[in-house]
């Protein structure tokens, strides 16, 4: 067993199902989140916003925001950010 599977195998004794991760996890994240609601506020680095968006609308959850990493290094407090993204 090598040490990546080694690792996978611990995650998932110690989770479950309640937890995923690896390669190709990008597009699942609308069939978790769909569980939860429709709407949703993500966080996320210029790199990934678009595949999770994409992976969220596959499923027919729509971010009501989306807070791009960038914009985290302003000189404002991080609830003005969210109160700034969320009210447009």
């Amino acid at each position: 067993m090598t040490l990546i599977e080694k690792a996978y195998a611990i995650l998932k004794d110690w989770k479950g199902d309640d937890y995923i991760a690896g390669l190709g996890v990008l597009p699942k994240l609308g069939e978790v989140t769909a569980r939860f609601g429709r709407k949703v506020m993500l966080v996320s680095m210029d790199t990934f916003l678009k595949p999770l968006t994409d992976g969220l609308r596959s499923r027919s959850v729509q971010p009501a925001a989306s807070l791009p990493r960038t914009s985290w290094c302003r000189a404002q407090s991080p609830m003005h950010r969210v109160r700034t993204y969320t009210a447009s």
